[in-house]
């Protein structure tokens, strides 16, 4: 009983400790300074169309939360399009 209860408590102990070292890191935005230049001020636009906060927006732009809900995921892909889209041609390659 021991044996099997101890290889259960290092395997708790295994998925703690890569959980605690982000080996399941989740993503986060990674705009550049440019990037977040642009996309100042629309944080209300896509909280309008997203019917959530524009702090929420503001997050993940500023790269405070994590992108790992489909909403959060939409706003992201929504944001890198429109960062493509609004980026001066010299550097979109």
């Amino acid at each position: 009983m021991c044996i099997n209860l101890c290889n259960y408590t290092q395997k708790v102990f295994t998925f703690v400790h890569e959980l605690n070292t982000n080996v399941y890191k989740k993503m986060i935005a990674d705009f550049t300074e440019d990037e977040k230049t642009l996309l100042h001020g629309k944080a209300s636009s896509f909280a309008d169309k997203y019917k959530c906060s524009k702090g929420y927006v503001n997050k993940i732009i500023s790269g405070q939360r994590h992108i790992n809900s489909e909403l959060s995921k939409n706003i992201y892909s929504d944001l890198k399009t429109l960062v493509e889209l609004l980026k001066p041609k010299s550097q979109n390659k």
